[in-house]
């Protein structure tokens, strides 16, 4: 099993991703200012690498632990209409696949009024040996 997981964050009010990061402690792995590439706001991204993983609510860990303690601020910032917040996970599987979001977690992307999107679906798969490549 596949996991990864992203949370963008639109910076929505003369904020810059490097003035963001200076004001909640933490660096993007992903960044772009308003303007750039076309881009109606700037963004500033977490994302976690493609990771192997029985349970993917170890990606989701890695990627929320650090917001944890910067959530009342995020959460002024969403009050104010100064960001707004999307999360996604991925979760690719060969067999039957779900994904279990605990309540801390669920409550810390409430709070930021994130929209989510989960995916679920099927990885690549070889062919069984001895099966017909026609």
């Amino acid at each position: 099993m596949r996991v990864r997981a992203s949370l963008e964050v639109r910076l929505l009010k003369a904020l810059d991703p490097e003035r963001f990061s200076k004001v909640v402690g933490l660096w993007p792995t992903r960044a772009r200012r308003k303007g750039e590439e076309g881009a109606e706001a700037a963004l500033w991204a977490l994302e976690t690498p493609w990771l192997e993983a029985p349970d993917p609510r170890a990606a989701l860990r890695t990627l929320l632990e650090p917001l944890k303690a910067k959530a009342p601020l995020l959460a002024v910032l969403v009050e104010q209409k100064a960001i707004r917040v999307g999360f996604s996970c991925t979760v690719e599987a060969a067999g039957a696949a779900s994904l279990e979001l605990d309540p801390d977690t669920l409550a810390l992307l409430a709070r930021l009024e994130a929209a989510v999107r989960l995916e679920l679906r099927p990885s690549p798969v070889p062919d069984p040996p001895g099966r017909p490549l026609n």
